[in-house]
């Protein structure tokens, strides 16, 4: 079940990263999550609502630096229900040693800003699993071309992109090698 999101209120990268969602669910099957700056845990709890089955379970982590993100993830998959399915921690980037252990994922979600998205692609494209997806957002359009760039040069494949003026979501998936 997915969950209904009220969407006048969210940040349009937001809005972005709800639609690649639904076009990376339409494409993908993806059980192991990582939401990486999860702030509310909307994007978590949609993604888990979307792939998660009785019979094939979905494991969501969602990861922020601040601790108020964290406590709201973990506050939002409780009251949806969900709290089976994602755990929340507290990390600063990839630097926490449970987003390695659980590793490679089908599905990293980061909406951030193009800095961070740029000094983590290294670390991003490790974490997938070969044909693993990857939606970044958050990116202004006249960072997006080198953004994309980047992730092109380290093996990644753009496989759909949302323009929202001035914002642009990036649907990326990794090479099998």
């Amino acid at each position: 079940m997915t969950p209904s999101v009220e969407t006048a209120q969210l940040h349009p990268t937001t809005e972005c990263c709800l639609e690649a969602l639904q076009w990376v669910h339409a494409h993908y099957d993806c059980r192991r999550i990582l939401d990486i700056g999860c702030g509310s845990g909307i994007l978590s709890l949609v993604a888990a609502g979307l792939w998660n089955t009785t019979d094939r379970p979905v494991q969501v982590l969602a990861s922020d630096i601040s601790p108020e993100a964290v406590a709201n993830t973990e506050q939002l998959s409780r009251e949806n229900g969900m709290n089976h399915c994602i755990t929340a921690i507290r990390s600063d980037g990839f630097k926490d040693a449970r987003i390695r252990d659980q590793s490679p994922y089908d599905l990293i979600i980061c909406n951030l800003l193009a800095e961070p998205i740029i000094a983590w692609a290294p670390e991003m494209q490790a974490h997938l699993a070969p044909h693993g997806v990857c939606i970044i957002s958050g990116i202004l359009a006249w960072f997006a071309e080198d953004v994309a760039s980047l992730y092109q040069r380290i093996g990644m494949k753009i496989m759909h992109r949302i323009d929202r003026s001035p914002w642009v979501t990036l649907i990326l998936q990794r090479n099998a090698s």
